[in-house]
């Protein structure tokens, strides 16, 4: 009778346990089974959503992220976004807007034509704008070029033609034209290139499907309405508008007490004049001339990083200095800029920049300007930040600064600084 009770209970257990494993297995294929068509239906729905960067945007869908980006940036502190002044006109084809602004007395350089830095400026948040409109993220700035041809009037419409040339996996190539609206000459044009890849979070939201993507921009950024543009504070002038007063305002660009007009404005009280170099051979200067500079909510983008219009609206300008501070008696006119980003400044850094003049020519010359962060402590020389340099027109030797007609007026419009 055990042996038969053993036998029964070793039988009803090896059953049990094959009943168990038997339900095991049937609830493990569901599960399986489940997981497999959870796993089919994500990736339906994922593809539905993230369908990857679509080869070409409806110019609906592209205006409209040129317009909440640009709604985005008016809600901010900085001038150098332009979005006071902006308007989007259209995306006539990929990766390619057009934009208008008015030349106001917020973006004059001293002969009231519109400023180089302003220009640099409109170069780089136009092409950033293309290259959003384009689908792409709108990155950081490794390099920017200007190249100068004529200049506008006061009151002047332009018109603007941003295009992206190339966006590639981790940079962007793009360029910039600016035409006077008067009669559609051809006032600028600018280069830009820009490291797009983004942060990991974000790299799904790019990917979405435009419709949904429109929706979520419509939500997230409201068109805000352009505001009128507030005029520049008005400042004395004691400096007469021609050339012997614009080499007299940038002789003490930066000194205590000496108001910047127009575009140069935000750096009032923020850039401060450090040092003159010494004066070289032929109105160069063997050692730069110094000028200490905070930044300020007025000077950084987004990232709370400097603006890289900021940095070339400095550089435009400190490069002027450079060359009023030598020997000649005259500023001239832009011809070219260009600028190389190396490393960010934040909010509350402090920079140093270095404008020394390279040659002086009868006719052209070049100067270079370095920024250098201060670092703690406040003594020697921290990263470097940006290198860039300003080649300017002069009318030649001989020329009298005295009671001149400044040259820039000579053909109708003045030009840039």
């Amino acid at each position: 009778a055990e042996r038969t009770l053993r036998s029964f209970a070793a039988m009803y257990l090896l059953l049990g346990a094959g009943v168990v494993s038997a339900a095991l297995a049937a609830v493990s294929t569901r599960i399986a089974i489940a997981a497999a068509i959870g796993s089919a239906a994500l990736a339906l729905i994922a593809k539905g959503l993230f369908p990857g960067r679509p080869r070409k945007l409806a110019s609906a869908h592209r205006l409209q992220r040129v317009r909440a980006l640009l709604s985005l940036l008016r809600g901010g502190k900085t001038p150098y976004d332009l979005a006071a002044f902006l308007e989007a006109e259209g995306s006539p084809d990929d990766g390619k807007v057009v934009l208008s602004l008015t030349l106001e007395p917020a973006l004059h350089n001293f002969l009231r034509s519109m400023h180089g830095g302003a220009i640099a400026s409109a170069v780089d948040v136009c092409t950033t704008l293309a290259i959003v409109s384009a689908g792409g993220f709108p990155g950081v700035s490794t390099s920017l070029g200007v190249s100068y041809l004529a200049g506008c009037g006061p009151g002047e419409k332009i018109r603007i033609e941003a295009t992206v040339l190339k966006l590639g996996a981790t940079l962007a190539y793009t360029e910039c034209r600016l035409f006077r609206g008067s009669d559609g000459a051809l006032m600028a044009r600018g280069w830009h290139v820009k490291h797009v890849v983004p942060p990991l979070p974000l790299s799904p939201l790019l990917s979405l499907r435009p419709a949904l993507a429109a929706r979520l921009l419509a939500h997230l950024a409201p068109v805000r309405q352009r505001a009128a543009a507030k005029a520049a504070a008005a400042a004395a002038e004691p400096e007469p508008r021609d050339e012997k007063g614009k080499t007299e305002y940038f002789g003490r660009f930066g000194e205590i007490g000496h108001d910047l007009l127009g575009w140069d404005a935000p750096l009032q009280d923020a850039l401060c004049f450090a040092g003159e170099g010494a004066a070289a051979g032929g109105g160069g200067v063997a050692s730069p001339a110094r000028w200490r500079f905070k930044v300020g909510p007025a000077h950084v983008n987004g990232y709370g990083a400097l603006h890289g219009g900021c940095t070339a609206s400095v550089i435009d300008s400190l490069g002027t200095a450079a060359i009023a501070l030598g020997e000649g008696g005259e500023c001239g006119v832009a011809v070219s800029l260009d600028v190389q980003y190396l490393s960010p400044a934040k909010k509350g850094d402090e920079v140093v920049w270095e404008a020394s003049v390279l040659k002086r020519g009868g006719r052209l010359a070049t100067m270079e300007v370095r920024a250098h962060a201060v670092p703690k402590g406040g003594r020697g020389r921290g990263k470097l930040l940006a290198v860039g340099s300003l080649t300017k027109s002069l009318r030649g030797p001989g020329a009298s600064a005295e009671g001149a007609e400044p040259q820039s007026l000579r053909a109708g419009y003045p030009l840039n600084l």
